[in-house]
């Protein structure tokens, strides 16, 4: 069961235009804090932190994976449910993170060094 949170009425509308989360509420202004991970995860700030970060500007697979989901949910700093919210990115989308780091720089981008790379072989 997720866990749900109260959440001011401006915070409402801040997520709601952001993510178009509107399913995401019942009708006492309870967020689902799953279902909001879900869609930031899915959402194009997840992308544009993708092509932004490089796992070779970091020390090890988890100074990258904390960093990616801080600037993830850099919008959520000062809220309540922050911490909560953080710690379900991290159980649920850790590894996917994670192997980011672990996979290459450019895991899922070809560029001409590659196909050069795949016809010498």
């Amino acid at each position: 069961m997720g866990m749900k949170f109260t959440i001011t009425e401006q915070e409402r509308r801040d997520i709601r235009g952001k993510y178009s989360l509107d399913e995401q509420y019942n009708d006492e202004g309870q967020l689902d804090i799953n279902e909001l991970a879900k869609k930031i995860v899915i959402s194009q700030k997840y992308s544009e932190i993708y092509d932004e970060m490089k796992p070779s500007d970091y020390s090890d697979e988890f100074e990258f994976a904390d960093n990616f989901i801080t600037n993830l949910l850099d919008e959520y700093e000062e809220s309540d449910f922050y911490d909560d919210l953080y710690d379900v990115v991290k159980m649920e989308y850790g590894d996917t993170i994670l192997n980011i780091y672990l996979s290459d720089d450019d895991v899922g981008y070809f560029d001409d060094e590659d196909e050069d790379e795949d016809e010498d072989m």
